[in-house]
């Protein structure tokens, strides 16, 4: 049984819908999360800009010129060689003096923005775009604030930080560009996709154009294909519609069960150690979480403030540690930070305090619910469309193609010799 042009096309075009309906719901999917290599060098980053150092030729209690401060940044591996959202890479700051030297008891007050939003190609977190990913107020532990984090898309991330310390006479704020590449499996995936799309655009264009068809029937059989090709696109959009409604609905019936668990806040003791939780049980992709802790002293009913707290966040299902810091509580005894968790999925946070008066750490365990969000409709519609063009260069080519070849028998039909004609 032959198959006609509309059974083609309308294969064609359901084909190009699943896909484009499946692919950006499914990116994120599968990864294969990483620890970093013990042996990973480290790569200095360039600062991208910042407030310029005012300068004052007093010395601080640091020995360090105030006014002279500058920010030193360095990540391990290098920015060139992480998988974004794979592998974690692990970021080391520290204020130097002119002479390179550590400034002491630096107090840090961070923010990590993800790369803009791409008008043309999107990311495999689309919500992620745009939006802050860590803001932390913290007293480096050592002459180093280090964190460790995963980076979850591509692109070019601005890490805006500012020190201060006992002698200096103003802040010293500085911008570090971080480019992460896209995972080079991205783009073979992107490149198979599309040479299959483009292979059956050539083959339905082929398949049409071969088919034998009367004089008379040509009009009817493109006034056809045009309403076919309308009435899929409807029918792709109504997909598309049916699909981010069901995931809103499914992403609000998850948020309504997270509020029903009400998940507590837990707290620990060791002896008259006692180290509480006090932020956000539940977060939402795309925005920052509250997040907060402190060591109480039973006995005087205050927090202590010479502490040093070990925070790792992990998410639940894959056991991936996407942040872990050190440092100290503020004034008011209270470790502090903000933090968005890019993947819709349970996660939990390991806090550890230690103090010098106990030589044993206190340390609990808090469950994290977060509430994933959908893709975006122009994320989908814009996959969608980029698959159709694929498949509709293909089908022009096969078309034209067909015609030629049919063109060619026709003409050498005609120039062969037929006595019959004379």
């Amino acid at each position: 049984m032959a198959i006609s042009s509309r059974q083609w096309l309308m294969g064609l075009l359901s084909l190009v819908s699943v896909l484009a309906l499946s692919i950006p719901a499914q990116a994120h999917l599968g990864h294969e999360h990483q620890d970093i290599p013990i042996d990973a060098p480290m790569e200095a980053v360039q600062s991208g800009g910042g407030q310029p150092n005012p300068f004052n030729p007093s010395r601080s209690s640091n020995g360090a010129i105030a006014g002279q401060v500058q920010l030193q940044l360095a990540a391990q591996p290098p920015l060139s060689g992480i998988i974004p959202a794979q592998q974690p890479v692990r970021l080391k700051l520290e204020a130097v003096d002119r002479q390179k030297t550590p400034i002491q008891q630096a107090q840090w007050q961070i923010t990590l923005n993800t790369p803009p939003t791409n008008p043309w190609l999107t990311t495999d977190f689309p919500i992620v775009e745009g939006t802050t990913l860590l803001n932390a107020e913290l007293k480096s532990a050592e002459d180093t604030l280090e964190l460790e984090t995963i980076l979850p898309i591509r692109g070019a991330y601005r890490l805006q930080a500012t020190a201060t310390a006992p002698g200096m006479d103003a802040p010293v704020t500085q911008t570090f560009v971080l480019n992460v590449p896209e995972n080079p499996v991205k783009y073979r995936n992107a490149a198979t996709l599309a040479v299959i799309l483009l292979l059956l655009g050539l083959v339905g264009g082929w398949v049409i154009a071969r088919q034998p068809q009367k004089r008379e029937d040509s009009q009817e059989l493109a006034q056809s294909v045009r309403l076919l090709l309308s009435g899929a696109a409807v029918a792709a959009i109504v997909a598309l519609l049916a699909v981010n409604l069901s995931a809103e609905q499914a992403a609000q019936s998850h948020a309504e069960r997270s509020l029903n668990q009400n998940l507590s806040r837990t707290t620990a003791e060791v002896g008259s150690l006692k180290l509480e939780y006090l932020g956000d049980t539940i977060a939402t992709v795309g925005k920052l979480a509250d997040l907060s802790a402190r060591l109480m002293d039973t006995r005087t009913n205050q927090p202590i403030q010479d502490v040093t707290f070990q925070l790792k966040a992990k998410d639940a299902e894959h056991g991936a540690t996407v942040l872990a810091i050190a440092g100290k509580p503020n004034a008011s005894g209270i470790f502090t930070w903000q933090q968005q968790f890019f993947d819709g999925a349970p996660h939990q946070i390991q806090i550890e305090a230690l103090s010098p008066t106990s030589s044993k750490p206190v340390t609990l365990t808090q469950a994290i619910e977060v509430e994933g969000i959908a893709p975006p409709m122009s994320v989908r519609l814009k996959t969608l469309g980029y698959m159709t063009a694929i498949v509709a260069i293909g089908m022009a080519i096969g078309f034209g193609a067909g015609r030629m070849k049919r063109g060619s028998r026709r003409f050498k039909g005609f120039l062969k010799p037929n006595p019959g004609r004379f």
